[in-house]
């Protein structure tokens, strides 16, 4: 199997000047090279990131990893899916 490509979607909030908030796969605990995804100030919605292929097997365990940074208080809606094939 392999991994193509990552997208994720931040709703309900433009993310706030000298704030960020970055998606990471993770493969066994180690990150994916090129499967990141960054929002920055002002920025929502959806993002995508086409990468790979990136090999995988069945006994990998794959994580997705959110780091906040800043002035983000209130919980946000967001959501991410990965592209396999």
């Amino acid at each position: 199997h392999a991994l193509r490509n990552m997208a994720t979607n931040v709703k309900g909030l433009i993310v706030p000047d000298g704030s960020s908030i970055v998606f990471e796969l993770l493969q066994n605990g180690a990150p994916v090279p090129g499967f990141t995804i960054t929002y920055g100030p002002g920025e929502f919605g959806i993002k995508s990131v086409l990468a790979g292929p990136i090999a995988f097997v069945i006994q990998d365990t794959l994580d997705i990893r959110v780091t906040v940074s800043g002035n983000i208080a209130t919980p946000v809606n967001v959501s991410a899916t990965v592209g396999v094939e």
